[in-house]
């Protein structure tokens, strides 16, 4: 199996690196009901990888069902939530932005689309990379 990268957004610390996430490992336990991913952060500038620049010392990506997740369509889009109404606060700002799309238990939800769902696994995991990056997983 080839490996598994997807280039991720400009650290905003160090803007003149570009970065690549590179899976190094997946483990989905069913009777635990964890699903973990080991990866590192490639940095690579005017196309040479200095990463050995860096420290690796990366946060674990755990996902269990103390944590949801926004279910997606086939197209990798977040499904809306046909029961939300904004709720405001005295500014005017969106308190329940949060809860705008429908979510479920992260592990039920990951065990479904990587066991039944005609993605492939590795289309499945470049969309979570993006997703996580857009949320500012990698700013560390």
């Amino acid at each position: 199996m080839s490996t598994i990268t997807q280039k991720i957004s400009n650290s905003k610390i160090l803007p003149d690196f570009d970065r690549t996430i590179e899976i190094a490992g997946v483990h989905l336990n069913l009777d635990r009901s964890t699903f973990d991913l080991s990866y590192r952060i490639i940095f690579e500038k005017d196309g040479q990888d200095v990463s050995t620049m860096f420290n690796q010392r990366i946060p674990d990506w755990h996902v269990d069902n103390s944590i949801m997740m926004i279910v997606r369509d086939e197209n990798f889009e977040p499904i809306l939530n046909q029961n939300f109404v904004e709720e405001k606060d005295e500014q005017g700002n969106i308190i329940n932005e949060s809860d705008r799309f429908f979510k479920k238990t992260a592990f039920d939800y990951l065990q479904t689309i990587i066991l039944d769902s005609p993605v492939n696994l590795r289309d499945i995991l470049k969309g979570y990379i993006i997703a996580e990056d857009a949320d500012g997983r990698f700013n560390f």
